[in-house]
């Protein structure tokens, strides 16, 4: 505990190896927004930060596994700050280029003030070795719209339950329509 003024200021415990990687690959970083980024992941929750730990290994394992590109990205909501991860074949410059592209797109799409990015090689299994930042009020850009349409596509989603039909028995057994048991909207 650090006393200030004879308060005691509670010191944040949680300590994650993959996530103070990406404090100090910020702290590394030449651009000068990079102190807004460390302050914004600071910020976060453990809760946050466990579950980026977390998908930034998936997406390493998966990228590991077939040698291809892959990401995941935080901040959905729009105007807040969010990051991207990205993992991908070929070289440092390739993967600088790629980082930079996604994060502007990224941020504009969101129409945000800040966008971390952060980039790995698939042959470099837990090593940060890119980060982009980017700060700046959201304006209207065609040439940024078109960049994030392309390279920002929705993917499909999947549905991993077949869809139930409303007017047939309800899956628990209870004989009722499935829109007047389980379906029920609140």
């Amino acid at each position: 505990m650090i006393s200030l003024s004879g308060r005691a200021r509670a010191k944040n415990k949680w300590r994650n190896p993959t996530f103070d990687a990406l404090i100090a690959a910020l702290e590394r970083s030449d651009q000068r927004e990079a102190l807004d980024g460390i302050l914004h992941l600071r910020d976060l929750s453990s809760n946050a930060a466990e579950e980026i730990v977390k998908n930034m290994h998936e997406v390493w394992q998966r990228a590991l596994n077939d040698g291809a590109q892959h990401s995941f990205s935080t901040g959905d909501a729009l105007h807040k700050p969010g990051l991207i991860f990205v993992v991908v074949p070929g070289s440092h410059e390739q993967l600088e280029r790629h980082l930079r592209e996604l994060v502007r797109a990224k941020k504009y799409q969101r129409k945000a003030s800040l966008w971390l990015g952060f980039g790995s090689l698939v042959t470099e299994y837990g090593i940060i070795t890119a980060t982009f930042v980017e700060k700046g009020t959201w304006t209207e850009d065609p040439q940024l719209a078109d960049l994030s349409n392309e390279l920002l596509r929705p993917v499909p989603q999947k549905r991993l339950t077949p869809k139930m039909d409303r007017n047939a028995k309800c899956h628990c057994g209870s004989g009722i329509k499935y829109k007047k048991c389980h379906g029920k909207l609140d």
